[in-house]
C-alpha cells in the first residue's frame, strides 16, 4: 500500500500494470496494479495521502485499491 503521488513510487518501480479510478475528492484518482521492485513482481494500492485526504469517509475507495493484494 503506498500513500500520495504515485509519482514518487513510480521512481522507484519498474510499472507493469496500473488502473485507476475516481478518488472522490476533486480530480485525484485511487490505483491499484503490478510493479517490477528489486527483480520481484508485487502488487500495490495507491490512495491519496491520508493528511489531504479522509480515507474514513471513502472506505469502497480504499477497499478496491487493497483488493489485490
Amino acid at each position: 500500500m503506498t500513500f500520495g503521488n504515485l509519482d514518487h513510487f513510480k521512481a522507484g518501480v519498474k510499472i507493469l500494470f496500473i488502473e485507476s479510478c475516481d478518488a472522490k475528492h476533486g480530480n485525484w484518482k485511487a490505483h491499484r496494479g503490478k510493479a517490477l521492485a528489486f527483480g520481484r513482481e508485487v502488487a500495490f494500492g495507491n490512495i491519496p495521502h491520508m493528511s489531504l485526504w479522509a480515507s474514513d469517509s471513502r472506505e469502497d475507495v480504499v477497499s478496491w485499491a487493497i483488493s489485490g493484494l
